[in-house]
């Protein structure tokens, strides 16, 4: 059987994503580095021809200026700067006069004075050469100084101008036009990116579909294997073969499933019975040979001291029992079962015997008090029901008799205590009647103060309620203190801003007293008393807006001060209410009351005849007591004849 691989889904953890991510890495950083370099070394070259072609036009410049000063004709040297002009790519074209031509010959043409730092850098004496942008795109601006000496250019400078040797007289300045070089150039190097690009996409391609056959879909096939393996499914098979260690990892696989199997066999033969069928250890680190192995031999000396034990029973012998400590946990559980099982059907047998000896000589205590289950219960439980029944019935007969000869002298003693109580209650009745008149009167004073306390609640009611409508009005004072406390904040505020733009136009007015000089003087001290007193409102503002905001505070907490005490008031309201209810309640159970007592009068009246009566049948009981004790004393001596 052969389990189907994982699906081949790529995920950022996988070996796949992460081959692939290391390639990417590599050759982004290889692409990159080459394509800067390329790109550096190409502008470089693309410059260094653009320098050496604008300074040609530069020394072509020189040389046409030269010619023109030895034919004196000077004066026509802006043609040169106009044919330059006109040059495929010169965006400008210009001399530069220096200061020593100046003072020589005066000033020149307006476009040959310097313009900006290029420039002056140039007629400083040094040859300047840089990039930029401009209104033609990517530029190359070259400046080369035009030095007097006795050789510049093959001519002699110094035969003309009286200055000293090295001494700049002007410049020649020509900007020529990168851009469409540059474009050319970004253009090349776009594609040179792009084929790589694509070059790259073809060769992840190719890798990931090459990693994926070789590595992925043969370890997601392991590993599906291995998770069935995992579930205990055995009948499995690899078939990836390789020299590589992907080979190796399904060798290692296949011997595993082979191992198991063996290991299974010897399983399934152990469950038929048969403990011939072992499986052999590689080595001494192999556990799982070591375990079936210890497993086979605790299962063979279990059914052999299960087997001994049978035979002993069978033969009658039931004192045999098994040597549970050779083995361990639920195997030495087995075996010790085994042994209380016969000590559970032994026990029995012996208690019962020795019970049942001991019924015979008479004693009807005995009982069998073994914890048995199953039938040997059922024959404790009917043994000892026996010898109980026995046992109670002739208990039951001697304890009737000592009840009734108890009860007889109870009820001779109670009678002489029930004639002395009588006479108790007489004297108690004669009590009861005075105590029935005092309580009349009591009564009667209940149902005046009751009165009284009515009309006091009715009163505390309405105090109440005043109470309430006070608290109201003063929620509605608090309210409006709180609204008006808003008010002067807003006030405040505005305060507060005019201080700050009176602040404000104090310095404004400052700074100009002080442009004005000794004229602003005077307003500039008025200006400065201004910004004080805007200070000073400032603060007074902030310290009125914190007393108000305190104020704001305090009317808060006074407001729930105020519903607190009205939610006070509404409770005593309730509570006076409650009150009132009561002592109407209480006036009306006084009038019961009142009713009651006439009733208990009569009541004690009856009372006096009923006890004459008492008396009579209390001497009628004791006669009849004195015949009992007699009839039980001469029972109890006939049941003395049993002992139980």
């Amino acid at each position: 059987m052969t389990y189907s691989p994982l699906p081949l889904r790529t995920s950022w953890s996988s070996i796949q994503a992460k081959i692939l991510l290391l390639v990417a890495v590599v050759f982004f950083v290889t692409l990159g580095t080459s394509t800067w370099y390329s790109a550096v070394n190409q502008r470089t070259q693309l410059l260094h021809g653009a320098t050496a072609q604008t300074l040609a036009l530069v020394d072509t410049c020189f040389d046409s200026l030269n010619v023109m000063m030895l034919t004196d004709n000077m004066a026509g040297r802006e043609v040169i700067t106009r044919r330059l002009s006109r040059e495929p790519r010169v965006v400008e074209a210009r001399f530069v006069r220096g200061a020593a031509v100046d003072q020589e010959y005066g000033k020149g043409a307006a476009g040959e004075a310097p313009v900006d730092g290029l420039d002056r850098q140039a007629l400083a004496g040094e040859e300047v050469v840089t990039t930029g942008e401009s209104a033609a795109g990517l530029t190359l601006t070259v400046i080369r100084p035009w030095r007097a000496t006795h050789a510049t250019q093959g001519i002699d400078c110094l035969g003309c101008h009286q200055v000293a040797d090295g001494t700049v007289l002007g410049a020649v300045r020509i900007a020529y036009s990168l851009a469409e070089t540059h474009a050319a150039f970004v253009a090349s190097l776009m594609r040179t990116i792009a084929i790589n690009l694509l070059l790259f996409g073809v060769g992840m391609a190719v890798v990931g579909w090459v990693i994926r056959q070789t590595i992925v879909r043969p370890l997601r096939h392991m590993a599906a294997t291995g998770e069935a393996i995992a579930r205990g499914h055995l009948d499995l098979r690899v078939d990836h073969q390789a020299t590589d260690e992907i080979g190796a990892l399904a060798d290692a696989f296949r011997a595993m499933i082979t191992y198991l199997n063996g290991v299974a066999a010897g399983a399934d033969a152990v469950a038929r019975g048969d403990f011939d069928h072992g499986v052999v250890a590689h080595d001494d680190a192999d556990r799982l040979a070591t375990a079936f192995t210890a497993l086979q031999a605790a299962l063979r000396g279990v059914l052999d001291e299960s087997s001994c034990l049978l035979a002993a029973a069978r033969a009658g012998d039931l004192t045999r029992r098994g040597d549970a400590s050779q083995f361990h946990g639920a195997f030495r559980d087995l075996i010790g079962g085994f042994n209380a099982t016969l000590d559970t059907a032994v026990a029995p047998v012996n208690e019962a015997v020795a019970g049942l000896e001991r019924l015979a000589a008479g004693d009807l205590t005995v009982r069998l008090v073994g914890d048995y289950r199953g039938d040997h219960a059922r024959i404790k439980e009917a043994f000892n029901r026996t010898t109980a029944e026995l046992a109670t019935l002739v208990a039951n007969v001697i304890a009737r008799s000592d009840e009734v000869a108890r009860g007889a002298g109870a009820i001779d003693e109670r009678n002489r205590d029930l004639a002395s109580r009588i006479e108790e209650e007489c004297a108690s009745l004669e009590q009861t009647a005075a105590a029935v008149e005092e309580i009349t009167a009591t009564v009667e004073q209940n149902a005046e103060h009751t009165g009284r306390a009515n009309t006091l609640a009715a009163e505390a009611a309405a105090s109440a309620d005043q109470g309430a409508v006070v608290v109201c009005e003063a929620v509605g004072a608090v309210g409006e203190i709180e609204e008006s406390s808003t008010h002067i904040q807003a006030i405040i505020e505005v305060i507060d801003q005019i201080a700050f733009q009176t602040n404000l136009l104090s310095l404004n007015a400052a700074v100009e007293a002080a442009r004005a000089g000794e004229q602003g003087r005077g307003f500039a001290v008025v200006a400065a008393e201004v910004r004080n007193l805007a200070r000073r409102s400032a603060r007074a503002a902030e310290e009125i807006k914190v007393l108000i905001n305190e104020s704001v505070a305090r009317v808060n907490t006074g407001n729930d001060l105020v519903m607190e005490t009205g939610e006070a008031l509404a409770n005593i309201r309730g509570s006076v209410r409650e009150v009132t209810a009561t002592v109407t309640e209480i006036a009306h159970a006084t009038r019961e009351q009142a009713i009651g007592i006439g009733s208990a009068n009569d009541a004690v009246q009856g009372m006096n005849t009923l006890t004459g009566r008492n008396r009579e049948a209390v001497a009628e009981v004791a006669r009849m007591a004195h015949q009992l004790r007699e009839v039980t004393g001469a029972m109890r001596s006939e049941l003395g004849r049993f002992q139980v």
